[in-house]
């Protein structure tokens, strides 16, 4: 009688132990069941049923993540940034100058802005010539980083006597002032069009100017009138949604200045090329021609091709323009390369 009541014991205790495994396993199954699934398995087993706390948060930062790039505009290689053309010349006593601020502390962003200076520079340095340590590029550009740039085109300008050319290049937010409509171009870390935060048009053209630079070829895509480079058309300055006219600011010395759009018009982004709508045209431009085109050549393409889609994609008018300072009158038959 003891032995059949120990053999009764022995077989629950060795039911009891199954059935502990197959808890076990079942938990397992249940942390694997999703291959490719990225997840963070500590030692201590949670029950099947019961809730796992510390999950949780985690999962809700995965959604948050997810919403944000839903939002965002999406990342495209664009024909611009495929086969770029190459040279063997060397254009060593030319100097590039990128800025491209995209990612903004207190404005939204400008999408592609960071993309747009970097295939930029690709283009200063495959297809015109220029020595990689020729070519300087700021991703979203402080206040502090901006002034830098500036101060290293002047350290460069007065090493080589003047005798440089000087592309500088923009892709970011720009402003005009409530008060007095003055243009600026915003640093990454600006919080208001403030002269004190801000870097203005008119004393980045008449510094440039001071520094008797031989010639000077300046790629503004940014707009000037408050409204951002966005599909939605915000308003960056105005509260009201009314797009501010900026004063004109005239180039100095021997500049020529091209921008994205007049005064009143808002610098689109080309979503389906991953660009700025302005810079996708002038990389265009260069690549076709392997950069041997003349300011006059480039300023009509870039003009009548970004007019028209954004007609197309946006129906409304973007035109870029084209300035030279009355001391460049030879500007038409400069060439960056």
């Amino acid at each position: 009688m003891k032995q059949a009541y120990l053999i009764i014991a022995l077989l629950a205790v060795a039911i009891a132990l199954q059935a502990q495994s197959e808890a076990v396993s079942n938990s397992v199954k249940a942390v694997i069941r999703r291959p490719g699934t990225a997840v963070n398995v500590e030692k201590k087993d949670y029950p099947i049923g019961q809730k796992n706390e510390k999950a949780e948060p985690q999962q809700k930062v995965v959604e948050k993540q997810e919403q944000v790039k839903e939002d965002e505009f999406p990342a495209v290689v664009s024909r611009v940034d495929q086969n770029i053309p190459t040279t063997d010349i060397v254009n060593d006593s030319t100097f590039a100058f990128i800025i491209c601020n995209e990612k903004y502390e207190a404005h939204i962003d400008v999408p592609y802005a960071i993309h747009d200076g970097e295939v930029f520079a690709e283009y200063c340095e495959k297809t015109l010539g220029l020595p990689r340590n020729h070519v300087n590029i700021w991703r979203n550009a402080t206040y502090g980083n901006m002034k830098k740039a500036i101060k290293r085109i002047q350290n460069l300008a007065s090493a080589f006597g003047g005798e440089i050319y000087v592309i500088f290049y923009y892709a970011g937010h720009g402003a005009p002032d409530d008060a007095t409509k003055q243009a600026y171009l915003m640093p990454s870390d600006a919080y208001a069009v403030d002269p004190e935060l801000c870097i203005s048009l008119s004393d980045l053209y008449n510094s440039l100017a001071e520094m008797n630079i031989r010639k000077t070829t300046i790629f503004l895509d940014a707009c000037f009138s408050g409204a951002t480079r966005s599909n939605d058309g915000r308003m960056l300055a105005s509260a009201r949604g009314v797009a501010l006219r900026p004063k004109k600011e005239a180039p100095q010395g021997q500049m020529v200045v091209f921008s994205a759009a007049t005064d009143e018009q808002t610098a689109m982004p080309y979503v389906a090329e991953g660009h700025g709508l302005f810079t996708y045209y002038l990389l265009d431009k260069l690549q076709s021609t392997a950069g041997d085109v003349t300011l006059e050549e480039l300023g009509e393409y870039v003009s009548g091709k970004v007019l028209q889609q954004s007609i197309i994609d946006n129906d409304k008018p973007q035109q870029p323009t084209v300035s030279a300072s009355d001391e460049a009158i030879d500007w038409q038959s400069w060439k960056l390369k």
